[in-house]
């Protein structure tokens, strides 16, 4: 839900941006939804930016006062148009294997060694993706400020292993990127992404009772009175891919038996593209996992799974 919001006489929340002294946070295009994302300015003459893929034009509107370039992590639809700054990058210090270039990325996401590496690889050629060229890491609690408003570094894994966030303390306000609320529910499709840090990201968030939360994608604002719903709601649903796995293992199946079934992302047009089928591959296998971890399912000799 998106309302006018005021806090403290100053922070005002439209469908479109949201606007304070020394903060703006741009919607993207399409509502934020992939492939573009929400992104963050704080500071006036001069600014930092957060995740710069809102819209082009309203990018290339502030690259030239950019003085600093931050990536909440690595994925494309957070980092797509790097290319048109000229000053310094900064990304979390998890991440900086994904951030060395396309070998390390290719290691980070997993692909590497995949059935589908030939492709990605072909992929990326074919569009002359490169990775930004990052110096500079933070680290949880780092701080970044220009004027009167501060970012503070919030790491919250399971995304991705360096995904982070960025409170505005001045505003009581928790930008959480791709923890995102939306229906989908939490995404963990890379090899370094993880249910159980995406579980507890999702505690740290609750103990921080933030007065606003903004994410990356499509939900936009959360506000204090219905995030712990907003929480509870959006960690069930990884409970209950684990139940819709539970019941699919009634018999026996292999993980490509189960690609195929396409449990997580559904039987839509998308499922025809390799990228989502490695992706929801790797999130198959992390609930395979957990689900033998907790001594609910186990692997027969010929490697498959099926429920105890």
């Amino acid at each position: 839900m998106c309302r006018t919001a005021v806090h403290n006489g100053e922070l005002i929340i439209s469908e479109e941006k949201i606007e304070a002294p020394g903060l703006l946070i741009l919607r993207g295009d399409n509502t934020g939804r992939y492939p573009y994302c929400n992104t963050l300015v704080i500071g006036e003459d001069r600014v930092v930016v957060v995740d710069p893929h809102s819209s082009r034009s309203a990018i290339e509107a502030i690259t030239s006062r950019t003085e600093m370039l931050l990536f909440t992590h690595y994925h494309t639809d957070h980092i797509r148009y790097h290319q048109l700054f000229h000053c310094e990058f900064y990304a979390p210090a998890p991440d900086r294997l994904a951030f060395s270039g396309i070998e390390g990325l290719a290691q980070h996401t997993g692909i590497l060694g995949s059935p589908y590496e030939t492709q990605w690889f072909k992929r990326l050629e074919s569009r002359s993706w490169r990775m930004p060229e990052v110096h500079n890491f933070y680290k949880d609690g780092d701080s970044f400020s220009l004027g009167s408003v501060t970012l503070q570094v919030v790491h919250l894994p399971g995304h991705t292993k360096g995904h982070s966030g960025f409170l505005i303390p001045e505003y009581n306000l928790l930008f959480t990127a791709d923890v995102d609320f939306t229906d989908f529910g939490p995404w963990y499709g890379n090899a370094c992404s993880s249910i159980e840090d995406f579980i507890a990201t999702l505690e740290k968030i609750r103990q921080m009772s933030p007065r606003y939360v903004v994410t990356a994608h499509e939900r936009w604002v959360v506000y204090a009175e219905e995030l712990e719903e907003e929480i509870r709601r959006y960690q069930n649903i990884i409970q209950q891919r684990d139940e819709m796995f539970l019941e699919l293992l009634k018999k026996p199946m292999d993980l490509n038996s189960l690609l195929n079934l396409h449990p997580i992302y559904g039987k839509s047009g998308m499922k025809n593209d390799f990228m989502i089928n490695f992706m929801e591959a790797q999130m198959i296998e992390k609930h395979m996992q957990r689900l033998l971890k907790k001594g609910l399912i186990e692997k027969t000799g010929d490697g498959r799974y099926v429920r105890k």
